[in-house]
């Protein structure tokens, strides 16, 4: 078993001034500068990172930067809002995988090449799929009824449950499983 490393001294201070930190709170990259000696937005930026997972691990503190200026201590439903770009950003970067991937010569590849290719795109595809603005209205719909996080079984039914009720024709209510 691999052993954790001790964390560096200037992540420990760094966490330290973080964690006193409340939900919409904002601290300047030059003050978390100033405590350690060291500029947090370049050589330092990896200490930063490691005392902010630290901070959300321990402390259930979320913070996010403010480009340029700081990090804002996100409040519950900042957070929650925050996810929103999370899936955007899933959907582009899934699309852009994607577009990479089939421009390779299929019938150039060796058989466990190929097998890696259809699983890879297979994986991007339905995360692509499900973090669609359509699919995840459907998502929202859902969840508004069960007023509960879905399960994997219920978040696949509520997405292809309307695609089956579109490709055979019937109302959605005799579509649905």
């Amino acid at each position: 078993m691999k052993a954790i490393p001790e964390a560096h001294p200037d992540t420990e201070v760094l966490y330290s001034r973080l964690r006193e930190c409340k939900k919409g709170d904002e601290i300047d990259y030059a003050t978390l500068g100033s405590l350690i000696g060291r500029n947090v937005q370049g050589d330092a930026r990896g200490l930063l990172y490691t005392a902010r997972n630290r901070a959300r691990a321990r402390d259930g503190l979320v913070f996010e930067a403010i480009r340029g200026i700081g990090l804002k201590c996100l409040s519950n439903s900042e957070t929650v809002h925050a996810a929103s770009s999370a899936l955007k950003h899933v959907r582009r970067y899934t699309k852009r995988a994607s577009r990479k991937l089939i421009t390779v010569d299929y019938d150039a590849l060796n058989k466990e090449d190929q097998t890696e290719h259809n699983t890879h795109l297979s994986i991007l595809g339905a995360m692509g799929l499900m973090a669609s603005p359509r699919n995840q209205a459907k998502v929202l719909a859902a969840v508004e009824e069960t007023h509960a996080r879905l399960p994997m079984r219920g978040l696949l039914e509520a997405v292809m449950t309307a695609r089956a009720h579109k490709a055979n024709g019937k109302p959605y209510e005799e579509a649905k499983v």
